[in-house]
């Protein structure tokens, strides 16, 4: 940083240029007396600058991931090399962090050779990717004669990962894999859950053995049982609406969460302006990485048309299970669930419903258009409906186990899906 002079140094030096030529002209003392005062405070300034304000900023961050609500404390940590009266610092806080009055602005004092720790406290309130760090600070010289200005960068990326809901149960898939889960396979094999009873036959083992069904019917049978196994989930994110991205990213994120808490292999595609994929996974790393890509998810504007032949096929298992989290107002997006339901993938819609978002406007015509919007979209649900595809809606701030139980209860899910 670098002492400039102050607007307050400029006055002063005009006042004392005043009172001397007025001095001068008049012949008599008592304009050059007047500005006597002003001349002491200017001197005072200038002996206070005599070295640059050197003042050094680290920032530190406590996490690099949090959750919605959770806390982040930002440190700052200063040294002085030279005496600065007066420091101003200013923290930028980015839209989505809020921080406590007064955290944001600080004024302190630092002297030579002295270092201070200050500690800033803010609250995660949207998620999303943050940069912090960034430090704007201001110097000024005794009497407020000299300013000087530095700026620290950022330097830290945060993450605050949307909040999750706890979903207790999950719409299942029709046809599972072969590596184990929590999932119950409609294939008899070895497992714990009971299935069905059947004559003994070679090769069975003693422990398999219901002896009370074979002390009813006088010969030996045994019991069938059904393999823990897991599936394929592939959370299908609408991009192409912002309106409601922020509530859709939330859901997509709980869905996700709970499939690989059960152990399945969950894969992403964010369908939008651009279009990005996770071939289904498994474990910790895999959650990390598919919060990570919502977190990268926004909306752009584009009106190429689009549909899923841009994906690799291995995004789309024929085995798997899609969810859709999607508004249904894209075209693209519309015609991309018709083909999916073409090709025979299973398909459940989660509809983020637009309707907390939009009103209609005053006068009879606007209520007319937004009743027809609505009958629209009624039409809309029960066409995909006719086609086997269970379409729920969700309203922002709603339980999301409760669109989920109402998927497991559409009849098409009774009859075919297990779970």
């Amino acid at each position: 940083m670098r002492w400039l002079p102050t607007a307050k140094l400029q006055v002063f030096v005009g006042l004392i240029a005043a009172g001397l030529v007025g001095g001068l002209a008049s012949g008599r003392p008592e304009p050059v007396l007047l500005v006597v005062p002003f001349a002491v405070a200017v001197a005072v300034g200038v002996a206070s600058v005599a070295r640059a304000p050197d003042v050094r900023i680290v920032t530190t961050l406590d996490h690099k991931r949090v959750t919605e609500g959770d806390a982040v404390v930002l440190i700052i940590e200063l040294h002085a090399e030279a005496n600065v009266p007066q420091l101003d610092l200013i923290v930028d806080v980015p839209l989505g962090l809020v921080a406590a009055v007064g955290e944001r602005s600080r004024t302190i004092r630092l002297r030579s050779g002295e270092q201070r720790r200050i500690v800033i406290e803010m609250s995660a309130e949207r998620w999303g990717r943050y940069d912090l760090g960034e430090v704007c600070a201001r110097a000024r010289s005794t009497l407020n004669m000299f300013a000087a200005e530095g700026h620290a960068p950022s330097t830290h990326r945060l993450l605050v990962h949307p909040h999750p809901e706890t979903l207790r149960r999950l719409v299942r898939a029709r046809r599972t894999q072969l590596a184990a889960g929590n999932q119950l396979a409609r294939a008899k094999g070895r497992g714990v859950e009971f299935a069905d009873v059947r004559p003994l036959v070679s090769g069975d083992r003693v422990r398999e053995i219901n002896w009370r069904v074979t002390a009813r019917r006088g010969a030996p049978w045994v019991n069938e049982r059904h393999p823990d196994r897991s599936t394929d989930v592939v959370i299908f994110l609408d991009a192409f609406e912002g309106v409601t991205l922020t509530a859709a990213v939330r859901a997509a994120t709980s869905l996700a969460s709970a499939y690989l808490e059960q152990r399945d292999r969950v894969g992403l595609v964010s369908f939008g302006g651009t279009v990005t994929w996770l071939r289904p996974g498994t474990g910790l790393r895999q959650q990390y990485r598919v919060v990570d890509t919502l977190l990268a998810t926004q909306p752009f504007a584009n009106v190429a048309w689009k549909d899923i032949t841009l994906l690799p096929p291995r995004v789309l298992p024929p085995s798997a299970l899609v969810v859709v989290v999607s508004p249904l107002e894209d075209d693209r997006m519309l015609q991309a669930l018709v083909d999916m339901r073409v090709r025979g993938i299973d398909l459940v819609v989660i509809e983020v419903s637009p309707m907390a978002y939009i009103r209609p406007g005053p006068g009879p015509g606007w209520d007319i258009a937004y009743r027809l919007w609505q009958l629209q979209r009624e039409t809309r649900r029960d066409g995909y409906r006719s086609m086997g595809v269970p379409v729920v809606e969700w309203w922002d701030g709603q339980p999301l186990g409760e669109a989920v139980e109402v998927a497991r209860a559409w009849p098409w899910g009774r009859l075919s899906w297990t779970g």
